[in-house]
C-alpha cells in the first residue's frame, strides 16, 4: 500500500528465514519469543505461563498487545523481569515505530537489549512506561472516535472522510481505511480497554455503530467487509467530488498581515485579482461568501464573532503543507452561495473539500462536496481513494 512490493528473491529469502511450528514446546530453545495473540488478558497470561516454564531462565517474553497493562499481564509469572512490551504497528513491514513498553518489574536491561535490536531491523523504537493505551493508542483515540462520530451524524461518508485526512490532513491512510486494515475487533477491543483503564471516561467511550458492524462478523480486510468491501471485482468507494464551478474573477484580503505568510505567498501564486484593505484576516469572495483561517472555533461561532449571519467562513485545513484544503460552512450560510464559492481555492493549485452545513426542515443537515483543482496551471484532480 505504501511502498513497492518485493522481488521474488526477496521473497525467498524472507521465507527461509521463517521456521512453522505446531506446538509451544518446539520454541523451548529460543531466546526471544514475541506474542501476537488476541488481546485477551487471561489467555495472554496462559500463554505465557506455558512458555515461561518451557524457555530458559534468561529468555525474553515479549508482547505486541496494543494497550493491556504489563503489569497485569507479568503478575502470573515467576520471572516479570523477563517480560517486555514490543508494540509494533500495522501494517509491521512498512511501520517504522516500536513502542518499547516496561512494567514496574521489567530489567532495564531487557528492554535496552530489545530496543537495540529493533534498531537493528531497521525500526525507531521508544522507550515507554506500561500505562493505558501506551503513547500512540492512547493518542490515537480521537482519530478514530470522531471519525466515527462523524459518520454516525451524517457528516459525510467513510471514503470523504478518508480522503480528506489524507490529502488535507497529510496522514498515510484515514481513521476508516485504517481500522478496516487493523481489524474492527482489535480497533473495538482495545478503545474499550482504554475506556475501562480511565474509568469509562467519556473521551474514551467506544462507539455504538463500530460495535455494531463487529457484532455483525464486518471486520474489515480480514473479513471481506467493514466500513468498505475487498475483493477482486469490488470495486473501491470513491469520495463525494462535487461538480467543478468556475472561480472568482477576484477576491478582497481584509487585514492580509493577520494572515500566514505562507497563505499570501500561496495567493500571489494563483491566478486571482486580489485587493487589499484592513480588516481581521478575512478573504472574501464577491458573492459575499468569506474564508477565514480555523481557530478551533465552529464557522457559525466565527460568523457570529464578527456580526455575519449570512456569511460563509471557511476552514482551511492543511492550506499551506499537502495539496488540499478542507473548508466548512457556517448553519446560517445560503447554499447557494456556499457551492457557488467552492472553485475559489482552485486556483491555487488545490483540491478543496467543502463540508456544507444547513437547516432544511427543521433539522441540520450535512453536504461535503471534494472540488477538483481545475483553474491552476497544474493538471486537475480529485481527491482518491488508496485502497489496494
Amino acid at each position: 500500500m505504501f511502498t513497492k512490493k518485493i522481488t521474488d528473491k526477496k521473497r525467498i529469502q524472507i521465507l527461509a528465514n521463517i521456521k512453522l511450528v505446531q506446538t509451544l514446546e518446539e520454541l523451548a530453545k529460543a531466546k526471544l519469543v514475541i506474542e501476537a495473540i488476541i488481546e485477551d488478558l487471561l489467555i495472554k497470561q496462559d500463554v505465557f505461563s506455558q512458555l515461561e516454564s518451557l524457555l530458559e531462565e534468561d529468555a525474553i517474553l515479549a508482547t505486541n498487545t496494543s494497550s493491556i497493562d504489563l503489569n497485569n499481564i507479568g503478575s502470573v509469572l515467576k520471572r516479570p523481569e523477563r517480560l517486555v512490551g514490543m508494540h509494533f504497528f500495522n501494517p509491521a513491514p512498512v511501520m517504522a515505530l516500536v513502542e518499547v513498553v516496561q512494567s514496574t518489574e521489567t530489567d532495564s536491561e531487557v528492554a535496552d537489549l530489545v530496543f537495540s535490536l529493533a534498531e537493528q531491523w531497521g525500526k525507531i523504537p521508544v522507550h515507554v512506561r506500561s500505562s493505558p493505551g501506551f503513547i500512540v493508542n492512547r493518542a490515537a483515540r480521537p482519530f478514530y472516535s470522531e471519525a466515527l462520530a462523524i459518520l454516525k451524524e451524517g457528516g459525510t461518508d467513510a471514503a470523504t472522510c478518508d480522503a480528506i485526512m489524507r490529502e488535507c490532513g497529510g496522514f498515510r491512510m484515514g481513521p476508516f481505511e485504517l481500522m478496516d486494515l487493523i481489524g474492527l475487533d482489535v480497533n473495538y477491543a482495545v478503545t474499550c480497554q482504554i475506556w475501562e483503564s480511565y474509568q469509562r471516561h467519556p473521551r474514551f467511550a467506544p462507539s455504538v455503530l463500530q460495535k455494531e458492524l463487529v457484532n455483525s462478523g464486518r471486520l474489515g480486510r480480514k473479513s471481506g467487509q467493514g466500513f468498505f468491501e475487498y475483493g477482486v471485482d469490488v470495486e473501491i468507494q470513491a469520495p463525494n467530488n462535487a461538480p467543478e464551478s468556475p472561480a472568482p474573477a477576484s477576491i478582497i484580503i481584509e487585514g492580509p498581515e493577520k494572515l500566514p505568510q505562507s497563505l499570501l505567498k500561496l495567493i500571489e501564486g494563483g491566478s486571482l485579482k486580489t485587493k487589499s484593505i484592513s480588516g481581521n484576516g478575512i478573504i472574501r469572495l464577491p458573492a459575499g461568501a468569506a474564508f477565514m483561517i480555523s481557530n478551533g472555533k465552529s464557522s457559525t461561532e466565527r460568523s457570529l464573532d464578527f456580526g455575519r449571519k449570512r456569511d460563509f467562513t471557511g476552514f482551511m485545513f492543511g492550506l499551506f503543507s499537502v495539496p488540499a484544503y478542507c473548508a466548512c460552512s457556517g448553519v446560517t450560510v445560503f447554499r447557494k452561495r456556499f457551492t457557488g464559492s467552492s472553485g475559489s481555492f482552485s486556483v491555487f493549485g488545490q483540491t478543496g473539500i467543502c463540508i456544507e452545513r444547513y437547516s432544511r426542515n427543521g433539522s441540520d443537515t450535512y453536504c461535503c462536496h471534494v472540488v477538483q483543482r481545475s483553474f491552476f496551471a497544474r493538471p486537475g484532480r480529485s481527491l482518491r481513494c488508496r485502497r489496494s
